[in-house]
């Protein structure tokens, strides 16, 4: 196990981590509040369970994978590459490009390895970009699967006990949801903080504590609420969305790869809007989406690669 060897290091690379997940973790506890299912406080509250839960389910794998299956870099290359996530998570929110952590991550790491010369494990990698492509085909074929019977059953119902349904079934959706990221970029997220300690109740206790002030920031602060896209689909279309981009996440993160909950959400999204025929996504929109996908992997890269040959 290595160690970090200044208190400094140690407190950017929480600082980092703090804010990878500030920026992209609280999204989903607003979820609640806005399809009016529970309140603030109880959204909060089980959005924080359901973190937890996700990221001692299968978290570890997938920390393990990120940490020490890509490459063989020092504590710095770990401390660059959360950094430089940060930067990058960063700078493109505020342009409003939606980005992946996991990608990032990944890609920051591979490229501080190819710049400092460090062992790079490329079937490790390999496995990792297949599996963001697996995941998007599994996102969008469970909606694919699951949309007619899902409405067949809805449309069964009578109009109170529809709504009742559609109540807890729009809850454990957003579980879910919650857990999936617990799982997969909480996991991602905190990674680099598995090589100064590998106990999972103190990596757990970071989570929380990243988590639950990352929920007040945007509640309060900033006001964030989720992509505008979904306000065209009805509760039930928005909640098939997320669990197949849930489901398919967390059933990666089983085997330890990271892979986005944005670019699973947003593959359901295309197919559940076509099965409406409801026209959300334009061409623009589904450019962008592949032209983001494959561009910021590779500026991750990139950037991962100059930093590390430069220091």
């Amino acid at each position: 196990m290595m160690v970090l060897h200044f208190d400094g290091e140690l407190t950017l690379l929480l600082l980092s981590l703090a804010a990878v997940c500030i920026l992209n973790l609280p999204l989903l506890a607003v979820m609640p509040v806005r399809c009016e299912v529970l309140g603030k406080k109880s959204s909060i509250a089980m959005f924080l369970v359901a973190i937890l839960l996700g990221f001692y389910v299968s978290g570890n794998k997938v920390m393990t994978t990120v940490s020490s299956e890509i490459a063989k870099i020092d504590s710095t290359g770990f401390l660059m590459a959360s950094a430089l996530t940060f930067l990058i998570m960063i700078t493109l929110s505020l342009r409003d490009i939606p980005a992946s952590v996991q990608q990032v991550m990944v890609m920051c790491i591979a490229g501080i390895a190819v710049g400092s010369c460090a062992a790079i494990n490329t079937g490790k990698i390999v496995e990792i970009v297949l599996s963001w492509i697996g995941s998007i085909l599994l996102s969008a074929s469970i909606s694919l699967l699951l949309y007619p019977r899902l409405r067949s059953v809805f449309n069964s119902l009578t109009p109170l006990k529809r709504e009742a349904g559609m109540r807890v079934f729009m809850i454990l959706v957003l579980f879910l949801l919650s857990m999936a990221s617990g799982s997969s970029t909480v996991a991602t997220a905190v990674s680099p903080l598995s090589i100064v300690t590998d106990s999972k109740a103190v990596l757990a206790g970071v989570v929380m504590v990243f988590a639950f002030f990352g929920v007040i920031a945007r509640y309060w602060l900033f006001h964030a609420i989720p992509p505008r896209l979904l306000d065209n689909l009805d509760v039930s279309a928005v909640a098939l969305v997320q669990m197949s981009a849930a489901l398919s996440v967390f059933l990666f993160s089983l085997v330890g790869m990271p892979v986005s909950i944005n670019h699973a959400v947003f593959a359901s999204l295309f197919v559940v809007s076509y099965l409406k025929d409801i026209r959300i996504l334009e061409r623009k929109v589904i450019r962008n989406f592949v032209r983001n996908g494959l561009g910021v992997p590779l500026l991750s890269f990139i950037a991962g690669a100059v930093v590390s040959a430069i220091m």
